[in-house]
């Protein structure tokens, strides 16, 4: 009885810790913000094209109903239904509606079938979510004539970088690949573990082949997409289930006292974890066989819109890890301030058009340095 009482203490303590610094008026404000915008996403919504469906996003694909498909085909991608639809998002810029390209990702389709400069991995931010995409990151480097492919989407952990670079890289060889780490990356265990099970056995041939001479999915993906689809289409009118059984199977963590032990951890370690380990590996390993420039960044959250405990302590972990490889961390501080609301979208979490342009500016200024020193 007192070992039970004094776990269901400590799991209440661990449910707790994540949200103690959101315990701010602050964030309050922020709240209302979301809440206020929501209500006016879902009049807005009704106005626009009935082809737009919902986001899916992949990172959910370990989680009820979506697990589901996992399961039967013993398989799991690693991006968004292809040639899709999509309303992504809405933070005070509009709707933002987009068509998926042929794997899935925030990319104009076309540029598959290009020679490319510079591959951006990364979660919303490197996707560029609630903001056109001439201002997404990736869009204004094309703008600047640096062909890019974003393999990106919301929700995206370190575990979806790692295995995005194993599928993908082989068959773009690019130029350079850069990592947009961001302060929600730092999870000592996430809820993705599928994702972890399936990138150990993943082959890059099961996502990708050659059709005349072009990229394109394989039998096995675009199967894998159909029938995500359908299951989305079964349980849209079951939302509320849906969600509430999505968050039962993310508290196994909290059941794991993953918030506990990661704060044990920044006191008695100064390493990254392992998921973090694997994006970087899978990067460096590969531009060193293909003779590719990589590059590796950590973007904080807003202290406006969600405030976090450890981006100090990430920022040093992954700086000591990349110092490890002969690498440098490349961070943003100098020019967002995260106290700053110009630098994030007015209406959550995400990048301003000011944010995402600074970015931007330090991956250009960064790439063309590289180029003036060969």
């Amino acid at each position: 009885l007192i070992l039970t009482l004094l776990y269901i203490i400590l799991l209440v303590i661990d449910v707790l810790l994540p949200r103690l610094p959101k315990f701010t008026n602050d964030y309050e404000k922020s709240q209302k913000i979301i809440f206020d915008r929501r209500i006016e996403d879902k009049k807005k919504q009704k106005l626009i094209d009935k082809k737009y469906q919902q986001m899916i996003f992949s990172s959910l694909y370990d989680l009820y109903p979506y697990n589901k498909v996992t399961k039967e085909k013993n398989f799991i991608n690693i991006a968004p239904p292809a040639n899709a639809y999509f309303i992504l998002c809405s933070e005070g810029y509009g709707n933002i509606t987009f068509k998926s390209d042929r794997f899935g990702f925030r990319n104009l389709d076309s540029i598959w079938d290009e020679e490319i400069d510079t591959v951006l991995i990364g979660d919303s931010a490197a996707e560029g979510e609630c903001i056109q995409q001439n201002k997404t990151i990736s869009g204004i480097l094309n703008e600047k004539n640096i062909k890019t492919i974003v393999l990106a989407n919301g929700g995206y952990s370190a575990i979806h970088y790692a295995f995005v670079a194993k599928i993908f890289l082989e068959h773009i060889k690019p130029k350079n690949v850069i990592i947009l780490f961001h302060e929600n990356d730092n999870h000592l265990i996430d809820h993705h573990m599928d994702h972890m099970k399936y990138f150990h056995k993943a082959k890059s041939n099961d996502f990708v082949k050659l059709i005349d001479g072009k990229l394109a999915p394989t039998k096995k993906v675009i199967e894998f997409n159909n029938d995500i689809i359908k299951i989305q289409k079964k349980t849209s009118k079951n939302s509320a289930i849906v969600k509430l059984k999505i968050n039962l199977n993310k508290f196994k963590k909290y059941l794991l006292l993953s918030n506990l032990r990661q704060h044990f951890y920044f006191l008695t370690n100064d390493n990254i974890f392992k998921s973090n380990k694997m994006a970087i590996n899978e990067v460096l390993n590969f531009c060193l066989k293909n003779n590719c420039n990589s590059y590796f960044s950590l973007l904080g959250s807003s202290e406006f819109w969600d405030p976090n405990f450890f981006y100090n302590d990430y920022k040093r972990n992954l700086g000591n890890y990349l110092k490890s490889k002969n690498k440098k961390l490349i961070v943003f501080d100098d020019i967002i301030d995260y106290k700053d609301k110009k630098y994030f979208s007015v209406a959550g979490p995400h990048l301003s058009p000011l944010g995402y342009g600074l970015v931007a500016k330090r991956y250009i200024e960064i790439l063309k340095n590289e180029n003036a020193n060969k």
